[in-house]
C-alpha cells in the first residue's frame, strides 16, 4: 500500500469513501443505513476542517495498483500531545491491516517528533476498533456517556440562571482559554480556540462562562453541520458552568438533535441532562435507552454489541485524563510513570 498525507484534492474521494464505511459498519449492526444522514460530498467536511487548523495532519493508505483510497485517519499535534481524530477504513477493505498501519504512521509520527503523548476518545462497541487500540498500547482512562439531546423548534424550556454569564468567545480569550484547559486537563490546543472563534466556514461556535469574579470559568466549542451537530469540547471548573455553556450552546440547534459525550461520574450533569430530554445513543431499535447495570463493564470494553452506551477514552503513555466534554476541575486524574522502551514497543505491537 501506499501512504500519504490527504490534499484537498482527495475531497471528494475521501467524502464517498468515509461515507460509504460509515454507513456500512452501523447498518450492518442495525443502525439506519445512512449513518451521517447528509449527502455523501457533505462529509468531506472533515477533511476540511482538520486541513484548516493542522494541514498534512492526516495519512491515507492508497491501493498501489487500483489507486482506491483504501483507507484515512487524521491527526492533530497540538502543543504537548498528538490526537488522533477520524478513522475510517474503505468497506472493499476491510481486514486487510490498513487501520493498524494509519495508527503505526501516527505512533511513528508521535515519537519522532517526542510527543509526550497520544490521544483519542473512540466507542465502546466497535470491538475492531477497540483490539486495534489495545494492540497499538493504548489504555483506556475513561467512560463516557455517549448522548443526545432533542432541542424543540421552540428551544429548551428550561430556566437557568447562570446562563446569563455565557458570552460569545473572543480572540481576546484565547489566552485564558489555554490557561483554564492547562489548569482542567493538563493540555492546551490555541489553534482549535483560535479557529473555533474565527469560524472561518462558519458552522462552528465558541462559548465562554464567566465567573462571578470575571475570570474564565469555562468554554465550550460546538459544530452544526449537515455530517455533524455536537456540542464540544467542553472544559470547565464546575459542572453548573458546564451546564450553563450546554444549554446555551443549543439555541442554535432548535429543531435538531445535537450529540455529546459526559463522563459517567458527574452525576449533576447525567441528572440534570435526563431531565432536560437528554437520552443515551443506545441501541438502535430503542434510541433512547438508559444504561444497563452492567455499567462497570464498560471499563473494559466488554458491552454487548448493539449497546452504544459509552465512550471511551484511550491514550499512550499519558500522565491525566484525556480533554472529554466536558472536563471539569474535579474529574478525577490518573497518572501513569511511561514504560520501559522495550515495554512500550511490545504493547504497541510493531
Amino acid at each position: 500500500m501506499i501512504l500519504r498525507p490527504l490534499t484537498r484534492d482527495d475531497r471528494d474521494q475521501y467524502a464517498q469513501m468515509v461515507h460509504r464505511a460509515f454507513n456500512t459498519w452501523y447498518g450492518s449492526r442495525g443502525w439506519p443505513a445512512d449513518y451521517f444522514g447528509c449527502a455523501p460530498e457533505q462529509a468531506g467536511i472533515f477533511l476540511d476542517i482538520y486541513e484548516d487548523i493542522s494541514p498534512g495532519g492526516s495519512v491515507a493508505a492508497f491501493d498501489p495498483h487500483k489507486g482506491d483510497m483504501m483507507g484515512a485517519c487524521f491527526f492533530h499535534p497540538r502543543e504537548k500531545h498528538v490526537s488522533l481524530g477520524v478513522m475510517s477504513v474503505n468497506r472493499d477493505y476491510f481486514k486487510r491491516g490498513i487501520g493498524r498501519a494509519l495508527v503505526n504512521h501516527i505512533i511513528a509520527f508521535s515519537d519522532a517528533n517526542q510527543y509526550p503523548a497520544l490521544r483519542l476518545v473512540g466507542s465502546a462497541i466497535n470491538m475492531d476498533s477497540l483490539s486495534l487500540y489495545s494492540r497499538s498500547g493504548f489504555i483506556p482512562r475513561g467512560s463516557y456517556h455517549d448522548m443526545v439531546l432533542p432541542v424543540p423548534a421552540t428551544g429548551l424550556p428550561v430556566r437557568y440562571p447562570l446562563r446569563e454569564q455565557v458570552r460569545e468567545a473572543t480572540p481576546a480569550d484565547v489566552e485564558a482559554m489555554a490557561e483554564l484547559e492547562q489548569e482542567v486537563s493538563g493540555i492546551t490546543r490555541v489553534n482549535d480556540y483560535r479557529y473555533a472563534i474565527d469560524n472561518p466556514r462558519g458552522i462552528l461556535q465558541a462559548l465562554v462562562f464567566e465567573a462571578n469574579d470575571g475570570s474564565l470559568g469555562g468554554f465550550m466549542i460546538s459544530i452544526k453541520h449537515p455530517a455533524l451537530n455536537m456540542l464540544g469540547p467542553c472544559v470547565a471548573r464546575s459542572e453548573s458552568a458546564t451546564l450553563a455553556l450546554l444549554l446555551h450552546a443549543t439555541e442554535r440547534f432548535r429543531g435538531l438533535v445535537p450529540l455529546f459525550v459526559i463522563p459517567m461520574e458527574k452525576r449533576e450533569l447525567v441528572d440534570t441532562l435526563y431531565a432536560w430530554g437528554g437520552a443515551q445513543c443506545g441501541n438502535p431499535s430503542r434510541p433512547g435507552a438508559r444504561p444497563v447495570p452492567a455499567l462497570q463493564r464498560s471499563e473494559s470494553a466488554e458491552l454487548p454489541a448493539g449497546n452504544r452506551l459509552t465512550k471511551h477514552s484511550l491514550w499512550k503513555q499519558d500522565r491525566i485524563n484525556d480533554h472529554a466534554c466536558p472536563r471539569t476541575e474535579d474529574t478525577p486524574r490518573v497518572h501513569r510513570p511511561p514504560l520501559p522502551a522495550r515495554a512500550r514497543s511490545r504493547n504497541r505491537g510493531i
